[in-house]
């Protein structure tokens, strides 16, 4: 392989980290200061067998701000196990006639006693600017947790889905907390520019090498 071909592959290989690399970001948090939440607001993640009761699965909304799409890399949240079998589903929804619509991931999970559960994407999900999505908690067996809420004062809808078959505003409580991260999904100018100055150094001095043996 001649030094000129070296040279472009080099450079198109920087470019193209460029522009998959992309820059992390929270793309959206409802977490208090140094991560924290409210340890006494939350909603109950629960099946009948664990409390007698009724199913109740619970699903946040968020929006996308700024003006680029992201990649969704993971979510952050405070589900922890209470009684019963440690066993639930965290799933990320579409927004569909304001209700959770399709789902776009799901990750099955055990839920830790204290801190955050993190959930990390397999990738190629893609969130995109000004939309809504909905990050949901879902008990499996005789599960029984709770999504603790936000420490930062909102509120707003809650989403209940009844006995795994319809989702519907179930009432008005406490915002749930909780963190959604991803990376740009589109270059950004910057790392766009710092490619074609790598591919100019690079492949600059292997054309005049080339044209002069020629």
């Amino acid at each position: 392989m001649s030094r000129f071909i070296r040279g472009l592959f080099v450079s198109l290989t920087i470019a193209a980290a460029g522009q998959c690399a992309g820059r992390a970001e929270v793309i959206y948090s409802s977490l208090g200061p140094g991560d924290s939440y409210s340890s006494t607001g939350g909603q109950a993640i629960i099946t009948p067998s664990s409390n007698g009761g009724t199913y109740a699965a619970h699903a946040a909304v968020f929006t996308v701000g700024g003006t680029g799409d992201s990649l969704f890399t993971s979510a952050e949240l405070p589900l922890l196990h209470y009684v019963g079998d440690n066993s639930f589903i965290v799933r990320l929804y579409t927004e569909s006639n304001g209700l959770p619509g399709t789902i776009l991931e799901s990750f099955d999970v055990i839920a830790p006693t204290s801190g955050l559960l993190t959930v990390v994407s397999a990738g190629g999900v893609v969130l995109e600017a000004g939309r809504s999505y909905f990050l949901a908690a879902l008990p499996l067996e005789t599960s029984f947790g709770i999504w603790y809420a936000s420490v930062l004062g909102g509120t707003g809808d809650y989403y209940s889905f009844d006995e795994l078959a319809t989702w519907h505003v179930q009432g008005t409580a406490e915002e749930p907390a909780f963190r959604i991260n991803g990376t740009a999904a589109v270059p950004e100018p910057a790392s766009l520019a710092l490619a074609g100055m790598a591919l100019g150094v690079v492949a600059l001095p292997a054309m005049r090498r080339h044209r002069t043996r020629i």
